[in-house]
């Protein structure tokens, strides 16, 4: 029985850790606090749906792989001045979708394929032309909100 306890206390711990729960709204549903990276990831994916202020916090809910995850985050983190985040966030889905491209699912390759294009302002003939493109590249990516894309800034030696 206490080595439960101990499991028990451990993953509560944990979980506490890995997103902090706050109760939302009147009916009081439990929300995970996420940061600027995750939010940024999860919009580039097209993943978060029922956005709303309040109280100078986005609430909305983002798709997990069971459903759809409420969560919050305060509106600071979440601006254009937290522009690292949302490159980090962008990054990382740009380097997702480039996964995505091996896949056999021809509707995701094409979903890829679009966002990418939309996200980077490159276009190859082959999905393999991604990755060898990413891996020169990654480093001098640079997001642009004016141009809602990734530009690419050559760092002079």
């Amino acid at each position: 029985m206490p080595r439960f306890i101990a499991v028990f206390v451990l993953v509560f711990s944990l979980g506490s850790v890995w997103g902090q729960q706050s109760q939302e709204g009147t009916a009081a549903t439990t929300r995970t606090r996420i940061g600027g990276e995750s939010y940024w990831y999860n919009e580039g994916f097209g993943r978060l749906r029922n956005l709303t202020e309040e109280d100078g916090k986005t609430l909305g809910e983002f798709r997990g792989h069971y459903g759809f995850v409420p969560f919050w985050i305060s509106n600071e983190e979440r601006d254009d001045s937290q522009a690292k985040a949302k490159a980090k966030g962008y990054k990382q889905m740009v380097k997702d979708m480039i996964a995505w491209l091996k896949d056999s699912n021809k509707e995701a390759k094409g979903y890829a394929t679009k966002r990418l294009t939309e996200l980077t302002g490159e276009s190859f003939e082959s999905p393999a032309e991604w990755q060898p493109w990413y891996q020169r590249h990654a480093s001098e990516l640079v997001w642009s909100d004016g141009k809602h894309k990734f530009i690419t800034e050559r760092k002079e030696k």
